[in-house]
């Protein structure tokens, strides 16, 4: 059985929003489970017109998570992203229901090509995707594109969780580098559906 799971925003909602929403939807293609478990970087879609079929964001930020509730900052001082503000609403998000992601943060330099986002998801204990994703093949979701300049960046993008996510504790952690692999921003969320 395949577990893809979307997320709920990107550093950029991927710290951006290339992370953030969580999807998991059960198939048959077993194959496809071996997939999800290979150490390579994944250029496929995170953020897909069909939310159900692939990750539709990550989620990531550079300073203190005091507006997501489910979430916390995992960065590290000198990160490249300063997250100004970063909601959810709802918060914890909800099966079947529409959500909305806003970020506004600043970017100490522009992010290129060849930056990764690590997204680990786990339901309950058991981890169902642990991959990295090339960030610049995300951000075209939240209508950007790489490189992505450095300065003021906002994100408002809203989106269907579908109702089909089993019930039970999703566990997201989604860590972005550069290409030279310095830190540009982490985040942690923890919440029940």
């Amino acid at each position: 059985m395949k577990l893809i799971f979307s997320t709920v925003p990107l550093l950029l909602s991927s710290l951006l929003y290339a992370s953030v929403y969580a999807i998991i939807v059960p198939t048959s293609d077993s194959s496809s489970f071996k997939q999800l478990q290979q150490n390579q970087v994944h250029q496929e879609p995170l953020l897909a017109p069909n939310p159900i079929s692939s990750i539709s964001s990550l989620w990531f930020s550079g300073a203190t998570q005091d507006t997501l509730d489910s979430a916390e900052n995992c960065g590290v001082p000198g990160d490249i992203l300063t997250l100004d503000q970063f909601q959810l609403s709802p918060d914890p998000p909800v099966r079947g229901s529409p959500l909305e992601i806003q970020l506004i943060g600043t970017l100490s330099e522009a992010v290129v090509k060849g930056a990764v986002a690590q997204v680990t998801v786990k339901l309950g204990f058991i981890q169902i995707l642990d991959r990295p994703y090339d960030l610049c093949d995300q951000v075209s979701a939240v209508d950007l594109q790489c490189p992505i300049s450095e300065g003021p960046i906002s994100v408002v993008k809203s989106f269907d969780i579908p109702k089909e996510l089993p019930f039970g504790r999703y566990r997201i952690h989604v860590d972005v580098k550069t290409v030279d692999d310095r830190h540009i921003g982490c985040l942690s969320a923890d919440f029940r559906m």
